[in-house]
């Protein structure tokens, strides 16, 4: 396992690095510290972009679209909200989203809400409550009219057997 470098040995390295002689290339600079050629660039790269600065430079990345609150979500669907594609999109590298991600929080947001309404929960209740009334109505008319059908049938069997016991 690699060791772990301190905030303050990166910092104190890569100020280093941009103070070393002119005749110096960087990788041997990295060689006789005995860092890789690769971290060092990655920790000036970091410095450049400003996030050497941070406690953990891995936090300084991007929220994650699956990291951001609600709030945030509802920020972000209001602030691109009659922006044409271009500056939506500009909007979202800034951002790292992709387009689709601000979509599918358009209509998580509008489905939750609706969903949260009292009135709304109220009107849910109260039509599966019927629902349930009107299937049992049904089940009981279907059950009224088989019987019925089983009746018109025998009386229709009991008539051909009068007529034939007749005719005899």
């Amino acid at each position: 396992m690699k060791p772990r470098m301190s905030l303050s040995f990166k910092q104190a390295t890569v100020a280093a690095a941009l103070k070393r002689p002119s005749g110096v290339g960087l990788e041997p600079f990295a060689r006789e510290r005995g860092l890789g050629y690769s971290t060092l660039q990655r920790w000036l790269r970091l410095a450049r972009e400003g996030k050497l600065r941070s406690p953990d430079a891995r936090l300084t990345r991007e929220k994650r679209p699956g990291d951001w609150t609600t709030e945030e979500k509802w920020q972000a669907v209001l602030d691109c909200a009659g922006k044409d594609e271009a500056a939506r999109a500009a909007y979202c590298r800034a951002r790292g989203l992709f387009p689709h991600h601000l979509e599918q929080w358009k209509q998580e947001l509008m489905n939750k809400s609706k969903a949260d309404d009292p009135a709304r929960r109220d009107e849910v209740r109260a039509l599966k409550e019927e629902n349930r009334q009107l299937k049992r109505e049904l089940a009981r008319k279907d059950k009224a009219l088989a019987e019925a059908a089983a009746l018109i049938t025998l009386k229709k069997k009991l008539a051909t057997l009068w007529v034939e016991d007749e005719e005899k």
